[in-house]
């Protein structure tokens, strides 16, 4: 697993790795830049044909400069060598299908947080995967109330537009399902929520009953987001995403930790997220 860190390490990218998705040990730093303030919201693809790991990371110096690059790495704990900048935006995922296409998901921000920030997707290269070979598409844009559900002070102080984030794709049942974000990272109303098409480009039709995942009231915990989907030792699908264990706002990503919950599809094609328990993991 390679989490954004809480704060304290703000430049560099960690690892974890877990037999159980319960107890983690740490593998050490994987990738760091000095010239950016942040690193955040990696995502590591695995391309079978070369051998090579492909670390997409974001970077900011501030509100208005974000940007997605590359490093890469014949071993999956690093370390990742930098290959530079790919593309404007946060929140990359790679996402290869049956049939070897490769395709990259991330949301767009043309003037920075300042602007709305819908998720896009582009054809990557499958042979060379740091090489777009289509147009973008905006799949997913701000159209539900609980994507724009902002604390007023916060908003007020970034002036941030209706976001959706965090993109992630799961292929089940021939049906392609992205689980987002939306809103602020660190509100207490961050959500989950999920969106179904019979094509990897789209079109996406969101759950009406979004969103799939909020705060846990009865457990103290607010703010679920950003989440990946894994096979778990059980051979069933896990999600892991990150979790707040205050009603405060949050704003260097300090007081987050990772929870890792079922996640269960049902025959008519509805997600469940089994959170009704503390899943903290051990980190």
């Amino acid at each position: 697993m390679y989490p954004t860190s809480n704060g304290e390490k703000t430049a560099q990218l960690m690892v974890y790795t877990s037999r159980d998705l319960k107890n983690w040990t740490e593998q050490g730093v994987v990738f760091s830049k000095r010239d950016v303030k942040e690193l955040w919201a990696p995502d590591v693809f695995f391309h079978e044909r070369t051998g090579i790991f492909y670390l997409y990371y974001t970077q900011s110096n501030s509100f208005e400069d974000v940007k997605i690059g590359i490093a890469t790495s014949p071993n999956p704990t690093g370390p990742f060598a930098d290959q530079g900048i790919l593309i404007d935006g946060i929140d990359a995922h790679v996402f290869e299908d049956d049939d070897g296409e490769i395709y990259f998901y991330w949301t767009r921000y043309p003037a920075g947080f300042l602007a709305d920030g819908p998720i896009a997707v582009r054809k990557l290269d499958n042979d060379l995967p740091t090489r777009f070979v289509s147009d973008e598409k905006v799949v997913i844009s701000y159209t539900q109330n609980w994507e724009n559900i902002w604390t007023g002070t916060i908003s007020a102080i970034l002036k941030r537009n209706p976001i959706t984030e965090g993109a992630f794709i799961v292929k089940h049942n021939d049906k392609y399902y992205m689980l987002y974000s939306g809103g602020f990272y660190g509100s207490v109303n961050y959500s989950l929520g999920y969106a179904v098409s019979d094509s990897p480009t789209g079109p996406f039709i969101k759950n009406p009953n979004n969103p799939v995942l909020s705060a846990y009231k009865q457990h103290g915990l607010s703010g679920p987001g950003h989440a990946s989907v894994v096979t778990d030792p059980e051979g069933g699908l896990s999600v892991i995403y990150h979790v707040k264990s205050n009603g405060y706002l949050v704003i260097d990503g300090s007081d987050r930790y990772i929870n890792v919950d079922k996640l269960s599809i049902d025959e008519q094609g509805q997600i469940y997220i089994s959170a009704s328990l503390l899943n903290r993991s051990n980190m």
